[in-house]
């Protein structure tokens, strides 16, 4: 659709009369801007921002450590083994 043929349909639906609108209430211009707390998200972001860091800090860490290799080692296991091992296994307690 070219940009004619859509001014032609502009300028035909301009002349329609549209008399089903009322004015519910009045229009006003606020007392002040309006927007969003700055105080309020710069502390959410922050503390956001915190436990970001601290989690990815953690995570590192038990990556790095041993007993994170151990861990998944004998989940690896219990998880590969038949159901009847990981049955005794979970009775004994050592899953």
């Amino acid at each position: 659709m070219n940009f004619l043929t859509r001014l032609k349909e502009t300028q035909a639906q301009e002349t329609l009369p549209s008399e089903n609108s009322i004015v519910v209430s009045e229009a006003y211009a606020p007392s002040r801007p309006q927007s969003a707390r700055r105080t309020a998200t710069v502390l959410v972001v922050t503390l956001l921002g915190l436990l970001l860091g601290y989690l990815a800090s953690l995570l590192a860490d038990l990556r790095r450590s041993s007993a994170f290799w151990t861990w998944t080692a004998t989940l690896n296991r219990v998880i590969t083994a038949p159901a009847g091992e990981r049955f005794a296994a979970a009775s004994k307690g050592k899953a």
